[in-house]
């Protein structure tokens, strides 16, 4: 049992994967403001609105996004004025229209391929948006709203479970991410995000990544990983 044991972590280290093993949080800031703010630039109302970044933390094969917004514990209050949370959009790459802040990019079909939940039963959870609908931003009669912006998904496929908790000024959303793509190594991962309120008074979008790339195993660490396979494979046939 012992060889069993150290063989495959051994495989672990010919791969630079430690099972378990924690990103360094990541933080990307507020530099969009997207199409459609009829003059109010990045935040339409109040500062209820207001959001201003987002930290992302991988942790096995799970993404942890927190948005760090003022609208975390507003739906359902008077100053939320009837809008409420949006799901949390993704992508492995982001081309909005013009350059920063971005102010004429609106959503384009084929933009997110997945979306997780931030409402209902399936709060937290992950789904790929090859079915259904997107839904747009919107909010009640006599409010402005940044219209034209993506906010939620309706249907799709579940590839993955999660969950979702509001915090003090934060939104998180823990996901299993393991069949989006956007992991690579032992805690590394890129990704492109949307989020927002179900009015779009405030639309965040960014890429996010660790650096690096996709992990390929340098020459050396193809033959440690023979070697540990090897092994493995003797300590089976001892035991």
């Amino acid at each position: 049992m012992f060889k069993i044991l150290a063989s495959t972590a051994l495989v672990a280290l010919a791969l630079g994967v430690a099972p378990h093993a924690k990103a360094a949080p990541v933080s990307l800031g507020d530099a969009y403001v997207g199409g459609n703010d009829h003059g109010y630039g990045d935040v339409i109302g109040t500062s209820v609105f207001d959001t201003t970044g987002a930290t992302v933390t991988r942790s096995g094969t799970h993404l942890i996004v927190t948005i760090a917004t003022n609208f975390a514990g507003a739906p359902g209050s008077a100053a939320a004025e009837g809008t409420t949370y949006g799901d949390l959009l993704l992508s492995a790459n982001w081309s909005p229209t013009g350059a920063a802040p971005y102010t004429s990019d609106v959503y384009a079909a084929g933009d997110w391929t997945y979306a997780v939940k931030a409402t209902g039963p399936n709060a937290g959870d992950i789904y790929r948006t090859d079915t259904g609908s997107v839904v747009m931003s919107t909010a009640p009669a006599g409010y402005i709203w940044r219209d034209g912006q993506a906010t939620g998904w309706t249907g799709g496929t579940k590839v993955g479970d999660g969950s979702f908790t509001v915090g003090a000024g934060t939104l998180t959303f823990d996901f299993d991410a393991s069949a989006t793509g956007f992991l690579f190594g032992g805690t590394g991962f890129d990704f492109a995000l949307s989020w927002a309120m179900s009015c779009a008074n405030d639309a965040f979008q960014g890429q996010v990544g660790t650096g690096g790339g996709p992990n390929v195993p340098e020459p050396a660490s193809v033959g440690l990983l023979l070697a540990a396979l090897g092994g493995l494979a003797f300590a089976r046939k001892r035991s």
